[in-house]
């Protein structure tokens, strides 16, 4: 099954850009706390990936159950 695929490749690719987010956002804020911003946005948004991710392994998988009923 090809869930646990799409739930690390959702939460790796939003991770990453709350992670690149958290950190420009930091160091505009404050500098010394920049790190701990990459941190704050990082996290919440790698698990919005992943779930987002698992909803479309989900909704992929479902329509390749689906059976083919279109050659009538």
């Amino acid at each position: 099954m090809r869930l646990p695929r799409y739930a690390v490749i959702g939460a790796a690719v939003l991770g990453t850009l709350g992670a690149i987010a958290g950190l420009v956002i930091g160091l505009f804020a404050y500098r010394p706390t920049a790190v701990v911003a990459l941190f704050e946005l990082g996290i919440p948004a790698a698990l919005l990936g992943g779930l987002l991710g698992l909803v479309a392994g989900s909704v992929v998988w479902a329509i390749r159950r689906t059976p083919d009923n279109s050659a009538t």
